[in-house]
């Protein structure tokens, strides 16, 4: 901490918890008012951490100063204009705070160069994108998140042992598998995300979504909004009249889960299902891409995904020739995350080899069929050389982890989740998810995933860690590094590092 020139110490936050953590020090907030007490002036710091805020921030210096200001809040859209507008917000900050002998100091250099910039990329990029970009920049959530996932269904007509909820004596209990999440929630939450600037929703389920009786209606709520829509499925219940509103709904992709090249694979992961299922899901996948087709169209792009375990790591090849056949658009296979229960199916390292050599082949087939074989899936294999169910072995904690702008998801129950492994931090009964986005509880845990290295023991709502053994294993690591991927292509990347420490106020205000 250091004693300013003049004889002034800052106020970073409408409130303590925004203004020690601008200030990097806990504490920080209440040394200002002691400095106060003391008779020191004060005023308003502006930094890239706080400069969307200041409207707030103005009342609550005003209040402080036993005063009133009135200083509406700067609204980052439309960016173009961002720079001169945000120059124009400062001088109206400074004309009402000069009023009550409050100051206000750009004490950020590179501010103006980080809106300068922002402004620049529009229109190479979307205002949404844009807005995401610089809120990651500047710690601030501008917009909503890029996709949001909806669990919206806890039951399930398979029993895949690789599945850490419904494999046969997992025993997930009844009120459990009771949880549905309801229309008419899921659609006032479509209506928020829509109005946030959100690009798309994922209809899942922690079962198997096509069980929900409004499965169908989601993607035409949705897409009726203006929204992309995905959805991923096992594919047995994809009977033609389904897939037909499905492909006339203009619904944007579907993974579905396969996991087996061949009928004995596929019955040896899924013991529940019977030999005719198998015939009835190639049946049904067919019969999609044939309407499709009849249609004209190109939607939805369909992925074929397919869990690699100890039965299957031998499939490879086969399961791009079967994706050729099916007239899928993408093949994902992807590694077996690997938890007690499902142990056995534990890929080992003659399992990485045996991929690591059919790789080639399996590409050619991809290749001469058209087909896109999912990008991450040959460096998660090279990168889990010595373990294999471990692909992103200390990468977010040494880069961070900005999932808390691309991506939210919503349980069956209502439980908001800040990435797809279980990380509660809210629920839907406590307000919309523009509500919980942009409140104080959700930017406590957007943040600390930023410094992921510094907030590992950081509880969520349900006590476990913010970093788990999961985070090894991330299931949002695509994501994570598509935002880092922008952040380099757009020059955001210069301004990601951590900003500097801004001045604190002395203890006891000497």
């Amino acid at each position: 901490m250091r004693v300013l020139e003049k004889d002034i110490v800052y106020l970073y936050g409408n409130g303590a918890m925004m203004h020690d953590r601008i200030a990097r020090r806990a504490g920080s907030y209440a040394e200002l008012e002691q400095a106060l007490r003391g008779g020191r002036r004060f005023a308003v710091g502006v930094t890239r951490e706080n400069c969307f805020a200041l409207g707030p921030i103005a009342s609550y210096a005003a209040v402080m100063a036993g005063c009133r200001a009135n200083v509406p809040p700067l609204d980052p859209s439309p960016v173009t204009t961002l720079p001169k507008r945000f120059q124009m917000h400062l001088e109206t900050l400074g004309r009402a705070l000069d009023k009550i002998g409050v100051g206000v100091e750009l004490l950020d250099a590179e501010l103006p160069a980080i809106l300068d910039h922002a402004a620049s990329l529009v229109p190479r990029m979307t205002e949404a994108e844009v807005l995401r970009l610089l809120g990651v920049v500047t710690r601030q959530s501008l917009v909503g998140p890029h996709w949001f996932v909806f669990e919206v269904e806890n039951r399930c007509n398979e029993d895949c042992i690789y599945c850490n909820i419904h494999a046969k004596g997992r025993r997930p209990g009844a009120e459990f598998l009771k949880g549905r999440l309801p229309f008419d929630v899921y659609k006032r939450q479509v209506d928020d995300l829509a109005r946030m600037g959100t690009d798309g929703v994922t209809i899942l389920a922690n079962g198997e979504p096509t069980v929900h009786p409004n499965f169908i209606e989601m993607i035409e709520y949705a897409k009726a909004k203006g929204l992309r829509v995905n959805f991923f499925t096992n594919g047995l219940l994809l009977k033609p009249d389904i897939a037909r509103r499905v492909v006339d709904a203009g619904c944007d992709e579907m993974f579905c889960t396969v996991s087996g090249a061949t009928a004995d694979v596929f019955l040896k992961l899924h013991p529940k299902q019977k030999p005719a299922e198998y015939d009835l899901l190639m049946n049904n996948l067919r019969y999609l891409h044939e309407y499709r087709r009849e249609r004209g169209s190109t939607f939805p792009r369909t992925l074929a995904v397919h869990v690699m375990t100890r039965a299957n790591a031998h499939e490879l090849v086969p399961m791009a020739e079967q994706a050729a056949w099916l007239g899928f658009d993408s093949l994902r296979p992807q590694l077996i995350r690997v938890d007690e229960h499902n142990f056995p199916m534990a890929l080992r390292p003659d399992d990485r080899e045996r991929m690591m050599r059919d790789l080639p082949r399996c590409k050619e087939i991809c290749a001469e069929n058209g087909i896109e074989l999912w990008p991450p899936f040959e460096a998660m294999v090279a990168t889990a050389e010595e373990t294999p169910d471990n692909w992103t072995p200390d990468e977010f904690l040494e880069d961070g982890c900005p999932i808390g702008w691309a991506l939210g998801l919503a349980k069956a129950n209502g439980d908001l989740s800040l990435c797809c492994v279980v990380k509660p931090l809210g629920n839907l009964s406590e307000g919309s998810i523009g509500e919980l986005w942009h409140g104080e509880e959700y930017q406590r845990y957007r943040l600390a995933a930023l410094e992921l290295d510094q907030n590992k023991d950081l509880p969520m709502r349900d006590g476990r860690p913010l970093f788990t053994y999961r985070c090894l294993r991330c299931d949002n690591h695509d994501i994570n590094r598509r935002t880092f991927a922008a952040l380099r292509d757009s020059g955001m990347i210069r301004f990601y590092r951590g900003a500097p420490a801004w001045p604190v106020a002395a203890a006891g205000g000497a």
